[in-house]
């Protein structure tokens, strides 16, 4: 029996199955630290404020703007 997997630049998952959680937990946990998920996911990151404005430019204010959507991607 092949072995099915997601594959991802950061490693390969191996789909869950009923013989294989030990193994895939440590699996996605891996991926998860490499996309530096893994806190968002374990919820012990916090959402980063979203400025609320679209028209403000500043350095600031766009780097806000990416973690909070990055945090919202990653969340999901």
């Amino acid at each position: 029996m092949s072995e099915e997997s997601f594959k991802h630049p950061l490693g390969n998952i191996r789909l869950l199955d009923r013989t294989n959680y030990a193994v895939w937990k440590e699996d996605c946990m891996k991926v998860l630290q490499g996309i530096m998920a893994w806190e968002i996911v374990m919820e012990k990151e916090d959402d980063p404020e979203d400025s609320g404005r679209p028209n403000d430019f500043t350095r600031n204010t766009v780097l806000a703007r990416k973690a909070h959507k990055d945090y919202k991607q990653w969340k999901l």
